[in-house]
């Protein structure tokens, strides 16, 4: 809707423009934490910084590891879907203008998962609703594989649960990106949360990359032509765009999760011996 309004009908002016009023909103909010953020915790003096030691506890860190995999897997899924979103309703679905209403509407359901992250890791765990949230987002996406052209309302209903589920998939990788810091800190008494934040969203960035690159090659692999009528070859890789692939992407994600090291009764027992050395060092 930004491009259609800032373009008046051309659309490189109006993507130009949409883009500059992202960055800027995204540059004013960068200001904003940046001068609200402030540091609380002092880390105790003999804590100093060595580099080598903390990536040498990062790399032989199994819960990071698995988190690194978690994330690249996750971000691939993600970045297929958003990607292929406006090939699928302009050239599959023939209904461009539904595309933004499709992508505001899947941004509620990953709001509302995210939301009741809480609650459901309350009743079932960390580690069974992540698996769960990928399960769900690898099915509602291949389900998308056997939907037709003319059924709009299934689009939508599935690119709902899809995101819905992607809500606890992206809250639950922050907050055991935290677990995996202190289960270093609980083998090596030494402690590096940034190092294992930054490294961990590492994972984001690769599998931006990743995902990017499999749209253009699938597309290119398959005869996509922008701005024409598209062959039956075409069509279908811009199916998989928006199905098989992302699932596949889910279906890996998951199995990488299941050697995640830290349940919730050991996170537990890492708290608690965490605490008491704090105590007896203070």
């Amino acid at each position: 809707m930004l491009v259609e309004w800032f373009g008046q009908g051309d659309a490189t002016e109006g993507y130009r423009w949409t883009m500059v009023l992202f960055a800027g909103l995204a540059v004013a909010m960068f200001l904003v934490t940046f001068a609200l953020t402030k540091e609380r915790v002092q880390a105790p003096p003999r804590n100093q910084l060595n580099l080598k030691e903390d990536l040498g506890d990062l790399l032989r860190n199994r819960a990071w590891l698995v988190l690194f995999g978690v994330g690249l897997c996750f971000v691939t899924l993600a970045t297929l879907k958003q990607g292929a979103t406006m090939y699928y309703f302009t050239y599959f679905m023939d209904a461009k203008p539904l595309a933004a209403g499709y992508m505001i509407f899947g941004t509620i359901g990953a709001l509302i998962g995210a939301a009741l992250t809480g609650k459901l890791t309350e009743r079932w765990g960390r580690k069974q609703v992540m698996l769960v949230s990928f399960a769900v987002a690898g099915l509602s996406s291949l389900a998308m594989y056997a939907v037709g052209r003319e059924h709009t309302a299934w689009v939508f209903g599935l690119g709902f649960v899809t995101e819905f589920a992607t809500g606890p998939i992206v809250t639950l990788f922050f907050a055991m990106l935290a677990d995996a810091a202190d289960f270093s800190e609980w083998k090596t008494a030494r402690r590096a949360t940034g190092l294992f934040y930054s490294a961990g969203t590492l994972s984001f960035k690769f599998g931006s990359g990743v995902g990017g690159g499999l749209i253009g090659w699938t597309l290119g692999s398959y005869g996509y032509a922008a701005n024409a009528e598209q062959t039956t070859e075409a069509l279908y890789a811009i199916k998989l765009l928006m199905s098989v692939l992302p699932a596949l992407g889910a279906a890996v994600g998951m199995i990488v999760f299941l050697f995640y090291p830290i349940n919730d009764r050991l996170l537990e027992e890492i708290k608690v011996a965490l605490a008491e050395r704090r105590s007896f060092e203070t």
